[in-house]
């Protein structure tokens, strides 16, 4: 059985029944060609996995019979929050699928004063999270927060203890600035956008705990930077002991 996975939503799923509609009806029947008597599986967004038999394709739904649940998915530690500044769509797209596909727990778009853009589209970030997470493999849905600005999402990071935002100036390494595993859960990282931070806001960052931590040598464009912050950080915790 192929592992592409569709998403049922958790309350479709119940007596070994699961039902699938609209987008993930459409993309298993219409796109993928699936007929009654294919097994696929499903997957609820809160870790669970499903190996169905599809037993009926209606209108607006396809019903499937559930033949067993898969081992609940573990959760990538540490959670990762992440504090993207939105930059124009193709990249901004980039960005989001990287993140999504590398297990980021929460994403929060971010306008600054150097931001080329200063909205998203929510419909459309959210078929890009749905699609990202069912190519993965990964069980749980990722949270993609409204569009805030820079200082009202850094005030909301003020619980989690190591915060970081990615600076190749004046800045320290990645293993100097985060604890060793276990002795935090939570991590709240910041990727500028392609002008960078203004003065102001990189006080505004240093005023509410962030630290500045050097990436790489060169300067990254925000797709690569993103990509480089969230595998450092597991990198790091992987070769501490910590858990992938």
């Amino acid at each position: 059985m192929h592992d592409f996975q569709f998403y049922v939503q958790p309350d479709e799923v119940h007596d070994r029944r699961a039902v699938l509609r609209g987008e993930e009806r459409d993309h298993c029947c219409r796109v993928l060609r699936k007929r009654v008597g294919d097994v696929i599986l499903l997957f609820d967004g809160n870790g669970n996995q499903y190996e169905a038999e599809i037993s009926a394709i209606n209108k607006d739904t396809v019903e499937c019979l559930v033949h067993q649940q898969r081992p609940k998915q573990r959760r990538i530690f540490p959670e990762i929050h992440l504090g993207i500044c939105v930059v124009k769509n193709a990249a901004f797209d980039e960005v989001l699928t990287t993140a999504l596909a590398l297990g980021v727990h929460t994403i929060y778009p971010l306008t600054t004063q150097h931001s080329v853009k200063q909205h998203v589209n929510p419909e459309r970030m959210r078929k890009i999270v749905l699609n990202s997470v069912k190519q993965s493999g990964c069980a749980y849905l990722p949270t993609v927060s409204d569009l805030s600005g820079l200082a009202n999402w850094l005030i909301s990071m003020k619980n989690i203890e190591i915060k970081l935002v990615a600076e190749k100036d004046n800045s320290h390494s990645l293993a100097s600035l985060v604890p060793k595993p276990r002795e935090i859960d939570r991590i709240a990282a910041l990727i500028d956008p392609e002008g960078g931070l203004s003065g102001d806001e990189i006080d505004l960052c240093r005023a509410a705990g962030f630290s500045a931590v050097n990436l790489f040598p060169y300067r990254l464009r925000t797709e690569l930077a993103t990509a480089v912050m969230i595998s450092q950080l597991y990198q790091y915790y992987s070769q501490q002991g910590g858990l992938l």
